[in-house]
C-alpha cells in the first residue's frame, strides 16, 4: 500500500485550524477580561482615593458646608465622571455625634472588550469612613469680658459658643488627657488670680500694701512691658515681677486713704469712694458697678485644664466688666503665659504646658472692638494696666509715659490706639514664630476696618480670621475653629 504524506500533512493542518477556531473565542474572552480587569482596578484606585478626600475635606473642614466639601474634593480627585462615560454617585454621611463621616461611591464603567460576552459595564464602589479626634494640644481661649459685651446679649452668645467649643474638644464631656485649655478673660487689665500674688512686685506702688483687709486685692495687674519694651512671654523672676492694679478714689481729700473713715468732701469723677474704720469702702455716685481700688478688675485666669466641667464652669461665671477700653495685647500677652514652656509649674492648679514643638499650641482670640481708650465722666481714660494712679490735681489718668514711645510721647486718647495696635501685632508675630497658631474673631458692630485688618494680620492664615455679626454666626464661626483644631483619622 502506497502511503500519502502529503494527504496526511493536510488532514494534520486542517485539525490544527479546528482546534485553533475552537479556542480562538475563548483566548479572546480572557486577555479582554484581563484588560478590563486592568482597567477597573485602575479605576477602583481612583475611586478609592477620591472617596477618602473627599470623606477627609468634610470632616476637616467646616461641619455646615461638609456635604458640599466632601463632593467637590470628591469631584476634584476622580476623573472618571467627566470621560469614558464612568458613572458614579458619591454618598456622604455624618453621624449624629459628627465624630464619623463616610463616603460609599458606587456606579458603574462601560467594558471595550466584552460586550460581545455579554458585558456591557462592570460595577465599581468604594467605602470610606474618617473619625474626628483631638490631637494632642494646648488652647488658650482669650475672651473679650469688656462692658460693650453686654450689648444686644453678645456675652450670653460668647458663653454659648464658648462651651460648644469645649463640647468638641471633649467629646462627651469626660476628661481628655491629650488636650488642655486655659481660659483667659481680658478688660482693660488682667486677673492672674490670688494665688499668684508672689508674682505682683513688693517695691513698685501701688502694691499689695495698698490694699486693707477689708477690701482685699482681687487679683489684677498692671503691666511691666512698658515704653519701648513690647510685651512677652517672659516668666516672673527677681527683676520681672508685675505692679498690683489698683484704683485710687477720684475724691481728691480721701486719696491713698486706707485705714482711716473718711468723707468725700470733693467728688472729681468716676470712682467716688472711702474707707470705713473696719478698711472697707463707702462709695459715693458709683457711675459703674465695681467702684473702689478694684474697679474694672474681671474674672480671674483658669489655667490650662483637661476637665471640661471645670472649663464650662469658669466660662459660665464671665460677665461684661463696665469701664475700662479694649486693650488686645494684654489679653493675648495673658493668653500665650498660660500655653508657654517658660511658665510651666508657674501656674497655680494648672497642667505644665509642654515645650514647643511636642504639641500643638493654638489661641483662639475674640473681641468686640478695635483697640481703644475709653473716657468716661471728667476723668480722660478708665482705670487700665498702663495708668499711673490718679493724683490731685489731675483730672486723668492717662498713662504718663508709660505706653508711649519715643517717637509718639506720651500716649493720649487720640494716638493710644496706634500704640496699642503696634503691641498686639508685634505680639502676634512672636507667638507665630513659636508655631502657636492664631485663629481671630471679631464679633459685633464696633469692629471696624482697621481692627479687621489688624486680627487679619494677626490669625496664622488669613482664612483664620472670622467676623461674627450676631450670636449665630459666632456659634457658626468657634463650629468651624473646633473642626480645624480636630485631627482626622481615616478608620475603613
Amino acid at each position: 500500500m502506497l502511503y500519502n504524506l502529503k494527504s496526511h500533512g493536510s488532514q494534520e493542518e486542517g485539525a490544527v485550524l479546528v482546534i485553533f477556531a475552537a479556542l480562538l473565542l475563548p483566548m479572546i474572552l480572557l486577555t479582554g477580561m484581563a484588560i478590563e480587569l486592568t482597567r477597573e482596578t485602575y479605576v477602583q484606585t481612583q475611586l478609592a482615593y477620591a472617596c477618602d478626600a473627599g470623606a477627609i475635606a468634610a470632616a476637616r473642614y467646616s461641619s455646615v458646608d461638609a456635604q458640599t466639601n466632601g463632593h467637590n474634593f470628591f469631584n476634584a480627585n476622580f476623573q472618571g465622571n467627566n470621560k469614558a462615560n464612568i458613572s458614579v454617585v458619591p454618598t456622604f454621611t455624618i453621624s449624629t455625634d459628627g465624630n464619623f463621616i463616610t463616603c460609599q461611591a458606587t456606579g458603574s464603567m462601560p467594558t471595550f472588550l466584552l460586550p460581545a460576552a455579554g458585558f456591557n459595564n462592570l460595577n465599581i464602589d468604594s467605602l470610606t469612613q474618617v473619625q474626628r479626634i483631638t490631637a494632642p494640644s494646648e488652647v488658650a481661649l482669650v475672651l473679650d469680658n469688656t462692658g460693650s459685651m453686654a450689648q444686644n446679649s453678645k456675652m450670653a452668645g460668647l458663653i454659648t459658643a464658648s462651651n460648644q467649643l469645649i463640647a468638641q474638644l471633649f467629646p462627651g464631656g469626660a476628661v481628655n488627657p491629650g488636650i488642655a485649655v486655659s481660659v483667659v478673660p481680658f478688660v482693660a487689665a488682667v486677673n492672674i488670680g490670688t494665688a499668684n500674688s508672689a508674682w505682683v512686685s513688693k517695691t513698685f506702688l501701688p502694691n499689695l500694701s495698698n490694699f486693707t483687709k477689708g477690701t482685699p486685692w482681687s487679683g489684677c495687674v498692671m503691666t511691666p512691658d512698658t515704653g519701648l519694651t513690647m510685651d512677652s512671654d517672659a516668666p516672673p523672676s527677681a527683676t520681672r515681677l508685675w505692679p498690683a492694679y489698683y484704683t485710687t478714689s477720684t475724691c481728691t481729700n480721701v486719696l491713698n486713704l486706707t485705714t482711716a473713715a473718711a468723707t468725700c468732701t470733693t467728688a472729681k469723677g468716676d470712682n467716688n469712694y472711702s474707707y470705713t474704720a473696719g478698711g472697707t469702702i463707702k462709695t459715693y455716685s458709683p457711675t459703674v458697678p465695681s467702684v473702689g481700688p478694684n474697679r474694672s478688675c474681671g474674672l480671674p485666669i483658669l489655667p490650662l485644664s483637661n476637665d471640661p466641667k471645670a472649663l464650662t464652669a469658669e466660662i459660665n461665671k464671665m460677665v461684661p466688666i463696665d469701664g475700662g477700653g479694649t486693650f488686645n495685647n494684654l489679653g493675648l500677652a495673658w493668653g500665650w503665659n498660660t500655653i508657654s514652656p517658660k511658665w510651666t509649674g508657674l501656674w497655680s492648679g494648672g497642667i505644665p504646658a509642654q515645650p514647643y514643638g511636642k504639641i500643638v499650641k493654638s489661641v483662639v482670640f475674640i473681641t468686640d472692638g478695635g483697640n481703644n481708650w475709653y473716657s468716661s465722666g471728667s476723668i480722660t481714660g478708665d482705670p487700665t494696666a498702663y495708668n499711673d494712679t490718679f493724683t490731685a490735681g489731675l483730672t486723668s489718668r492717662i498713662a504718663a509715659g508709660t505706653l508711649g514711645s519715643t517717637k509718639a510721647g506720651i500716649c493720649k486718647t487720640s494716638n493710644c490706639r496706634a500704640q496699642i495696635d503696634e503691641r498686639t501685632l508685634d505680639l502676634c508675630a512672636k507667638m507665630k514664630a513659636q508655631g502657636i497658631q492664631i485663629f481671630t474673631i471679631g464679633f459685633g458692630s464696633g469692629i471696624d476696618a482697621l481692627a479687621i485688618k489688624n486680627l487679619t494680620a494677626c490669625a496664622s492664615k488669613p482664612e483664620w480670621y472670622f467676623t461674627a455679626n450676631d450670636n449665630t454666626d459666632l456659634l457658626n464661626q468657634f463650629k468651624t475653629i473646633g473642626d480645624v483644631l480636630l485631627a482626622i483619622k481615616v478608620v475603613k
